[in-house]
């Protein structure tokens, strides 16, 4: 018989990449999650590592023989583009250092350098720092840019929604009133009402813009994650935000990413010279960044955001028309040829108004379910 130790590294090595395979399998029963499957890896696991040398010499056969077996299958799907020692050696190392792996994920890119992550079909485009799921999480990746996008669709159809019973609230009151004051408490809860219309636009405007910033720098972060040993130090750095080691603007991104990314180098964003700036840019920099920021940090000095609810309405409708457009016109010019991101709906307005109305849907429907 060969070392045992030896055989013993190997056979755990092959377990190891078993175990990243099937806790990215999203088929239920063939995922790590599933209890057979679970037993079945833990036990090889302990045979592997807690067996006496006799004990092992006369099961060994038969785990190599399973492994082996499971590990072509995958191969044949995955196309792995390392060995499976290499593949090992770089998941256990990860597993070590990241303790909630089974809950944050494991990054597109790292899995993409192990074996062809195309297999995995997920949605074009996807950045390669998007959070791949394992285990009970199999099959569905998470990027923060998708999630305050959705943050912004659902806070600004909440006030559309809640600006509609304002509308009936109202009516009510001037036929209950017939045009005399109202009372205190009533007042107060109509004023109150109020509030949650303004809440619900305010953080849409504070959503959309953050949504921008997030989809910007994740766009400049993954062509710094693949092309990093073509570009220069000064274009890693923009890049990644700063220049000679302070951070850029928004603006700046806006104007350099396209032309660091595109194969022609073209400017097509000129923001820097505010007399040059064109709609979509004009209506985002120009009001909705003041309003933005007035919302998060807000002086007597910056743009106010004591407003009629009507105004906070019309305000949040044009944010996200506005917002949406600037993006979708940033990723024309960085990727001309292509239409996207797919990951994002590619960016159409009306199917992010679809997914916020059946986050509401679900979200009204469970209320009233469990409310006591």
């Amino acid at each position: 018989m060969k070392d045992v130790i030896k055989i013993r590294e190997d056979l755990l090595d092959k377990l190891a990449v078993v175990q990243l395979f099937t806790s990215l399998n999203n088929t239920p029963s063939e995922n790590i999650a599933d209890p057979l499957v679970n037993k079945l890896l833990t036990e090889y696991h302990l045979n592997l590592t807690e067996k006496n040398d006799y004990e092992f010499s006369r099961i060994y056969k038969h785990i190599e023989k399973s492994l082996d077996i499971i590990l072509k299958s995958y191969k044949k799907a995955l196309k792995p583009k390392k060995s499976y020692k290499d593949i090992a050696r770089e998941f256990k190392s990860l597993y070590s250092d990241e303790q909630e792996l089974y809950s944050n994920g494991i990054a597109l890119g790292v899995l993409d350098k192990w074996f062809d992550s195309n297999a995995l079909k997920f949605p074009k485009h996807l950045p390669f720092h998007t959070k791949v799921g394992l285990g009970h999480h199999a099959g569905h990746a998470n990027i923060e840019e998708e999630y305050l996008l959705r943050d912004a669709f659902y806070s600004y159809l909440k006030a559309k929604e809640t600006n509609d019973i304002l509308t009936e609230f109202g009516k009510d009151i001037i036929a209950e009133h017939k045009g005399g004051r109202m009372d205190d408490k009533v007042y107060w809860e109509l004023t109150q009402f109020k509030y949650c219309l303004i809440t619900y636009a305010r953080l849409s405007v504070v959503s959309f813009y953050s949504f921008l910033e997030a989809f910007i720098n994740s766009i400049g972060y993954e062509y710094h994650y693949k092309y990093e040993n073509i570009l220069t130090d000064s274009e890693k750095e923009i890049l990644l935000g700063k220049s000679n080691g302070r951070y850029i603007s928004l603006e700046m991104k806006l104007e350099k990413y396209p032309a660091l990314i595109r194969k022609d180098k073209k400017q097509c964003i000129f923001l820097s010279d505010k007399s040059n700036r064109v709609e979509p840019y004009l209506s985002f920099f120009d009001y909705y960044k003041f309003l933005r920021d007035a919302s998060v940090h807000y002086s007597p000095f910056k743009e106010k955001i004591t407003m009629r609810v009507e105004d906070w309405i019309e305000r949040a409708d044009k944010c996200s028309k506005v917002t949406i457009e600037v993006a979708k016109n940033f990723w024309d010019f960085c990727y001309s040829n292509t239409i996207g991101p797919v990951y994002l709906e590619n960016l159409e307005y009306d199917k992010h108004i679809k997914i916020a109305e059946e986050r509401i849907n679900i979200e009204n429907k469970l209320y009233n379910k469990y409310k006591t």
